[in-house]
Formats: C-alpha cells, sequence, structure tokens
C-alpha cells in the first residue's frame, strides 16, 4: 500500500514537472501539444486519491501554467475542459483556478465571446456549490458583456442562470420574469424540448407560492409539448405535480 502511495505522489510530480519545465519553443513546433497536456492532467487526476486535495491543486496549477503559455482556441477549449472535469470531481477551488485562468485569457486576448463562456461556466459552478454571491456576480459579468456585444445566443443561459439564482435567493417573482424572457426565445427558435422544461419550472414557482391555478396552467402547457415530444419520464412528472396542483387548488376552495 505505501508502495503503491509512494508511486502515485512520484508519477503525479513528474506529471506537474513535465509540465512546468516543457520547453515552449517545442510546444508550439507540436500542435497536439495542447491535447497532449490535458490527457496527462486526466490521467493523473483519475489515479489520484481524491482526498489529496493539495496535490490535485499542485496538479492544476501547473496545468493552467502551461495552458496559459498559449493563446490559442486549442488554450480555452482545455482550461474549459479541466475545470469542468475538476467540477465533476468536486474539486471546486482547483475548477474555479483553471475557469479563472481561461476568463484571464480571454480578457487578455481580446476574446469576448470565450470570456461569456467562461463567465457562464463560473456562474454554473458557483451555483452548484450554493455560493450564491459568486455565482451572481458571474452570472452579473456574462449579462452585461453578452447585452454589450449582442451575443444573442447566451441569452438564453444567462436569464435562466439569473432564474435559477433568484429562485435560490428566494425571489420567486423575479425568477419567474427571467423564465419568461427563455419562453419568449424558446418560442421564437421552436426549442420545444426547452419550452416544455421551462414551462414546468415557472409551473412549480406557482405552485410553491400557492397560486395554483396559474400553475395548472403552465402545467398543462408543458405537458402538451411533451406529448408532441412522446418524452414519457417528463410527462409522469408533470402529470403529478397537475395532479398535486388540482388538490391543492381544490383544498384552497
Amino acid at each position: 500500500m505505501m508502495l503503491t502511495k509512494r508511486i502515485q505522489l512520484l508519477s503525479c510530480q513528474f506529471v506537474i514537472a513535465f509540465l512546468l519545465i516543457f520547453p515552449l519553443a517545442e510546444v508550439k513546433a507540436q500542435k497536439s501539444v495542447t491535447n497532449d497536456l490535458l490527457d496527462n492532467f486526466i490521467n493523473t487526476l483519475e489515479k489520484t486519491n481524491p482526498e489529496k486535495v493539495d496535490l490535485i491543486q499542485q496538479l492544476s496549477d501547473a496545468f493552467i501554467h502551461q495552458s496559459l503559455q498559449f493563446e490559442n482556441e486549442e488554450a480555452f477549449q482545455i482550461l474549459y475542459k479541466a475545470g469542468m472535469l475538476l467540477a465533476e470531481h468536486y474539486h471546486t477551488a482547483s475548477a474555479g483556478n483553471c475557469l479563472r485562468a481561461g476568463l484571464h485569457l480571454s480578457r487578455t486576448t481580446g476574446n469576448s465571446e470565450k470570456e461569456v463562456e467562461f463567465h457562464i461556466a463560473l456562474t454554473d459552478l458557483f451555483y452548484r456549490n450554493m455560493q450564491i454571491d459568486s455565482a451572481r456576480y458571474y452570472n452579473d459579468e456574462a449579462y452585461k458583456l453578452s447585452q454589450k456585444e449582442d451575443f444573442e445566443k447566451f441569452n438564453s443561459q444567462i436569464f435562466n442562470d439569473k432564474a435559477r439564482i433568484a429562485e435560490l435567493s428566494g425571489n420567486r417573482l423575479q425568477a419567474i420574469d427571467w423564465y419568461l424572457k427563455d419562453v419568449e426565445i424558446f418560442k421564437l427558435t421552436k426549442d420545444t424540448a426547452s419550452l416544455a422544461v421551462i414551462l414546468n419550472n415557472i409551473a412549480i414557482l406557482h405552485s410553491n407560492m400557492e397560486s395554483y391555478d396559474l400553475a395548472i396552467g403552465y402545467l398543462l402547457e408543458s405537458i402538451k409539448l411533451k406529448e408532441q415530444l412522446a418524452d414519457e419520464n417528463a410527462l409522469c412528472d408533470s402529470y403529478i405535480n397537475l395532479a398535486i396542483s388540482y388538490q391543492e387548488n381544490n383544498n384552497l376552495t
């Protein structure tokens, strides 16, 4: 057991050293090097005891250091992927560092579109970890930059994040307002699946506020769309919510 841990530690240290000292000139000569760096990072992370937080932090810091030597599309991609992978393994601090590094790179290279993407990723990371103030900050930054640059393709995700943050903060009416903006977008883009989900979310919020008539109306709209999609699992959930709303509404009357 001790030998296994020793080998694992040496393996991690080797990768960290490789990431830090690999010659930049040789890096530029090899187009696939960023993918190699990412593969080494992923392989080592998977072999590392998840409880070795300090070691994982060192590994991710070394990875970030090398990634920031690049100013190309691949650099953005590997920082994003590494951040998402770390988030999936619940290494929030290291994930945040990777994503913030990508955010820094997008700013220094003047890539506003990538900057919005990293803001959105950071919003989701901190939202899922219940760090609402941080989630709200990155969401606001994404919203401001997206509006300034007229990046319409990000609107639905940004609005959805604003709704989720408002809901988690206890502001249900504000959450509904943001969800309704998504309703407009998904109707225009004819995104039936997303529209059905958002209508269901609005219904649940109204139900939580005991506005059962409104909840029932949105649920019926959502169910109609889900029937078109033949989404049986989603339909089951909606029918349960509908039955509860009818029952609660009858109790009020």
